[in-house]
């Protein structure tokens, strides 16, 4: 599997991991997609977790088997917050600015986020 990250915005990280197989044994040629896309919101304390998996015949054709499962969990409700912790000393690492996971567990804001008319220029 092959995972990226990428920032969102200043409190947004998403990590995707993907992984393309084909198998040509048997009746015919298959190839399979897999992506798991979470999205680490600090402002909101989520991750939200999106699972692709696809199954086609041939590598041109339509998919013959399709699963898609969407998720969302809060912070609060984790049973260890190591990886929240991971995540969040990456994004500061590209330049992110989130706030400090006690503060997203406690409520409290250090600094204001920036209003969404002030994103949209």
């Amino acid at each position: 599997m092959q995972e990226t990250f990428e920032k969102v915005n200043d409190y947004t990280i998403q990590s995707t991991l993907k992984e393309d197989a084909t198998d040509g044994r048997g009746n015919g040629y298959v190839y399979m997609s897999s992506r798991i896309v979470r999205i680490f919101n600090f402002a909101a304390g989520t991750i939200t977790s999106l699972h692709h998996n696809r199954t086609f015949r041939s590598e041109q054709s339509t998919p013959a088997v399709v699963s898609e499962q969407t998720t969302v969990e809060k912070f609060k409700d984790m049973p260890s917050l190591i990886e929240v912790e991971i995540m969040r000393e990456k994004l500061v690492g590209m330049g992110g600015h989130p706030p400090l996971i006690e503060d997203v567990l406690s409520g409290r804001r250090k600094r204001e986020l920036p209003k969404t008319s002030d994103l949209n220029g």
